[in-house]
C-alpha cells in the first residue's frame, strides 16, 4: 500500500462535509410535539465575527444573519490571513436551518460565494503564493453557540469553501451580538 499525502487532505475534506451533512440532517426540520423548542415567530438577527484557524493559517470571519422560524439567511466573509493582501478570501450568501436547546443555538448552511486572493501550493500557506482568479465557490458553515442572555452569544464557527482552484476551511471563535431570542 502506497502513502499519498493527497489522500489525507481528501479524507479531511470528506470528514468536514460528512460532519456538516450529519448536522443538517439532525436539525429540527418539522414541528415536534415531544419537546417544545424555542421557535419564535419573530425574526432574530445578529452580527458575528471573530478569529479563526484555517487550512492556510490564522484568519478572521464576520457577517450578518437573520433567523426566521428556524430558516437562517447569512451574508458572511472569511479571510485566511490577519493582514490585507496575502490572504485567500470569500464573500458568501448562505441559507440554512437552525434549532435551539435551552441556551444553545445550532445551525448549518450552504450557499454560493465569490472567492479570490492568493493561493498557496502547501498546507498552512507554505510555499510561494500566486494570484488566484476570482471565481464562484460552494460555501458551507456551521455554528454552535451559547447564548446566556438575549443579546450576546459566544460560540464556535466552522466554515469551508469548496471550489476548483483552492479550497479553504477552518474553525474559529465567534462573538454574536443582536436580537437572539
Amino acid at each position: 500500500m502506497s502513502f499519498y499525502p493527497g489522500r489525507i487532505l481528501l479524507a479531511r475534506y470528506s470528514l468536514l462535509v460528512f460532519t456538516l451533512v450529519i448536522i443538517l440532517s439532525s436539525l429540527n426540520i418539522t414541528d415536534s410535539f415531544g419537546q417544545q423548542t424555542n421557535a419564535n415567530d419573530n425574526a432574530r438577527y445578529w452580527v458575528h465575527g471573530g478569529t479563526s484557524v484555517s487550512n492556510l493559517g490564522l484568519g478572521i470571519h464576520g457577517g450578518l444573519s437573520v433567523d426566521y422560524k428556524q430558516h437562517v439567511f447569512s451574508l458572511r466573509t472569511t479571510s485566511t490571513d490577519m493582514s490585507y493582501g496575502a490572504e485567500t478570501w470569500d464573500v458568501a450568501l448562505l441559507y440554512g436551518r437552525s434549532t435551539t436547546f435551552r441556551t444553545w443555538y445550532f445551525s448549518a448552511g450552504v450557499g454560493a460565494a465569490v472567492i479570490g486572493g492568493e493561493k498557496y501550493p502547501g498546507l498552512f500557506g507554505r510555499g510561494n503564493s500566486s494570484p488566484m482568479e476570482t471565481m464562484l465557490g460552494f460555501p458551507l458553515e456551521a455554528v454552535v453557540s451559547w447564548q446566556p442572555v438575549n443579546v450576546v452569544a459566544l460560540g464556535l464557527y466552522g466554515f469551508a469553501n469548496v471550489n476548483t482552484e483552492h479550497p479553504i476551511g477552518g474553525m474559529g471563535l465567534s462573538f454574536r451580538i443582536g436580537d437572539l431570542y
